[in-house]
């Protein structure tokens, strides 16, 4: 009987070809735009799951900062005997650096100092060492699987040796790999690709720094063995934070005025939940998981919709076909059976579909998505079950109603009639139809205020020239050089003809820089959130470079200025209350350096459009330049990359780090709509990894600069 019902609901999709055709491949676009959906949303929801541990393990953060201070790993594991194992992690020398190795030279992304114990409370297997030798001692570094592969192929790299190019590669120091873990998890907000051991980190800064009980900039982790455990040391965690923090010059009621209470954050709320002050990196956000998921909802619904109303019709025109089957004894059941079944074997027609056309897209929704999906993802157990509830759901929507409705015909009615036009089948039909044109009119009404947005990031005057502005890092003996003669760089750049300006920075625009606070001489300083500002570091050729305006003062002067000097923006102004602040000396009291403020700037967007314009200070200091920034003429992006990365002035090895060496970043400000970024291509030489420019599509995304940072 089951064969025989599937026989007939084959014969009558090949009997109806143009209905079939349009009613399963609608489904099948629903349902493969919604799976899609759904493999996002659970990916998203699957960040730091992959941890053993993970339900145990939570974040120290501090108010509105995801970092705390050095001391603080030790100090909250000694006065709570519930933490099991605490740790930290710093970010390394800035993050994406260039590694020298037999005089090959190979970019990586981020690494991190790092506490042992952070192996630990991760659970990070060792592939390669010893577990007694694992980031203990000064200068020891252990890699991630992939990137021991990329650096050394199939060998062994415990013991060997790999010099860092922050400055000169004559003396650099070695530093020597002691072991090999397996790679963090990608659904994580733990994005790094080596550990240094935290031991080297305070070789790297000032005495007593490590020991600052204020200074946010380690990442602590803690983990517990019992979720009761977490509980107990969350309600006395203020109370610890008092003992711990509270000095003369820090005392309670500042800490009270701040509001930088200690939190203990777990880590699978990171990458939704958390947007503090200097996170790892970007996190999502749980109000996109709620919109995606209303999208694939809205989506099944329209495309069910219609397969229900096609299918529902042409149910309604075999209402004789039910009336001969009961004069011929057929049973109410066996009808709504066959009804059933022919929905169910549609849906599961239209899934198959659905299936093949997500496999031949997933390259191009890797791309638009930036995600990493591959084809095995379609085969997880919680894909497969929304897969299931999808089929179900259909069949139920569009077989279940329609099926009972007609198999209830009398027989005598059924055969003198082909439709019931009247019927509340017909009614529900015509909700249906109204349905989707609701749903219709909501999505293409979304989609042109999306499309207004995506328009306002796109002009939206943002206070600076954005266009035709390219950064390159500086690496190795090119760093080196260009802090000795950076007059001289500066003049052989500017020998092409296509370049107009050329200055450095330790900031890019777009990305958060650092709080601290400048204090006019005569005005006494007030603690609390609101006496905190940003800092830029650069030179007296970013501001000319980047377009920005400046309403009173003058731009940096590199001889008559040398020993400090100060640019802010109208908000500090604003914030201080100075009637003339030109002129007036002033104290970085973060880091006691002193200058004169010579300038004032026009506020402009430096950070994200979601946030407001800060107060920005920029300081002249040449010795934390990290960028060179070049301004290029209009039409001549794309012949002067190939020319800056080819250059090579007279005793300058520009060459070496722009060039076929030390090339690591590439980083393009977003031009025109018309126009499309540059981004670095890498191709083999033999002494190491050459990027070569190539034009992309421009993405959509509403910052001011774009960070190529790939390996092959």
């Amino acid at each position: 009987m089951l064969r025989n019902y599937i026989l007939i609901g084959l014969r009558h999709i090949l009997r109806q070809k143009g209905n079939s055709i349009i009613n399963l491949s609608g489904l099948a676009l629903g349902l493969s735009v919604s799976l899609f959906i759904v493999q996002y949303i659970h990916s998203e929801l699957q960040f730091e799951k992959e941890y053993p541990n993970y339900q145990n393990i939570y974040r120290l953060a501090s108010g509105r900062w995801a970092k705390s201070s050095p001391p603080a790993a030790e100090a909250i594991k000694e006065y709570f005997p519930e933490i099991n194992e605490s740790g930290r992690l710093a970010l390394f020398r800035g993050g994406s650096n260039i590694v020298v190795i037999n005089g090959s030279h190979h970019p990586v992304n981020n690494g991190y100092y790092s506490d042992p114990s952070i192996l630990r409370i991760f659970e990070r297997k060792l592939l390669h060492g010893s577990e007694e030798d694992q980031l203990k001692r000064p200068f020891t570094i252990v890699l991630t699987s992939t990137l021991a592969n990329t650096l050394f192929k199939d060998r062994n790299p415990v013991g060997e040796s790999i010099i860092f190019a922050f400055g000169s590669l004559q003396n650099a120091r070695q530093y020597e790999i002691t072991g090999v873990i397996e790679d963090f998890p990608k659904n994580s907000h733990l994005k790094m690709e080596y550990l240094v051991s935290m031991s080297t980190f305070t070789e790297h800064y000032p005495e007593g720094w490590a020991n600052s009980r204020t200074w946010k900039v380690t990442y602590t982790y803690v983990s517990f063995t019992r979720q009761i455990d977490y509980e107990n040391v969350q309600s006395k965690i203020v109370e610890f934070q008092y003992d711990h923090q509270v000095t003369d010059r820090y005392t309670r009621e500042n800490l009270d005025e701040y509001g930088d209470y200690f939190e203990l954050q777990p880590i699978t709320d990171i990458h939704l939940k958390s947007h503090r002050e200097q996170e790892m990196g970007p996190n999502s956000h749980m109000r996109y998981i709620y919109i995606f998921g209303g999208l694939a909802v809205l989506i099944i619904m329209v495309a069910s919709a219609n397969f229900i109303n096609i299918f529902v019709t042409q149910a309604l025109k075999r209402s004789r076909e039910v009336g001969i089957r009961k004069v011929t004894g057929a049973y109410r059941t066996q009808l709504i059976t066959q009804f059933m079944l022919e929905a169910f074997l549609h849906a599961c027609i239209s899934t198959i579909i659905a299936i093949l056309l997500c496999i031949l897209a997933l390259p191009l929704f890797n791309e638009i998505a930036n995600q990493n999906f591959s084809y095995y993802d379609f085969l997880q157990k919680e894909y497969l079950l929304a897969i299931l509830i999808l089929i179900a759901g259909v069949t139920l929507l569009s077989g279940g109603y329609p099926s009972i409705f007609i198999s209830g015909f009398k027989a005598a009615e059924s055969i003198k009639i082909n439709q019931l036009p009247r019927s509340s089948l017909s009614n529900a039909r015509k909700a249906l139809i109204v349905f989707q044109f609701i749903i219709a009119i909501f999505m293409i009404s979304s989609t042109l205020i999306i499309s207004d947005q995506l328009e306002f990031f796109r002009t939206k005057d943002l206070g600076f020239e954005k266009d035709h502005v390219i950064t390159v890092g500086t690496y190795g003996d090119f760093n080196n050089e260009f802090h000795q003669r950076k007059e001289y760089v500066y003049q052989e750049m500017k020998r092409h003809p296509g370049i107009l300006e050329v200055g450095a920075t330790s900031n890019l625009i777009g990305n958060i820089s650092s709080v601290e606070f400048l204090l006019p001489d005569g005005m006494e300083y007030t603690f609390g959130r609101e006496s905190f500002m940003r800092f830029f570091r650069s030179d007296e050729g970013f501001i000319p470079t980047m377009g920005i305006e400046l309403v009173e003062g003058r731009n940096f002067n590199p001889v008559t200025d040398s020993s400090g000097a100060f640019i802010i923006n109208e908000k500090v102004v604003e914030m201080l209350g100075l009637d003339n602040p030109v002129g007036t000396p002033a104290t970085n009291t973060a880091l006691g350096t002193k200058g004169t403020i010579v300038g004032i700037m026009k506020d402009f967007n430096f950070a994200s459009l979601h946030n407001e314009i800060e107060p920005l200070a920029i300081c002249v200091n040449t010795n934390v330049i990290r960028y060179a920034i070049i301004r290029i003429a209009t039409g001549a992006r794309r012949f002067l990359v190939e020319q800056i990365l080819d250059s090579e002035p007279h005793g300058v090895p520009v060459g070496e780090r722009i060039g076929s060496r030390h090339c690591e970043q590439l980083i393009v400000l977003l031009d025109t709509a018309a126009e499309t970024p540059v981004r670095g291509r890498r191709r083999k030489t033999g002494s190491g990894i050459d990027r070569r420019p190539e034009l992309v599509p421009q993405r959509d995304i509403p910052v001011a600069a774009e960070v190529v940072q790939r390996r092959e």
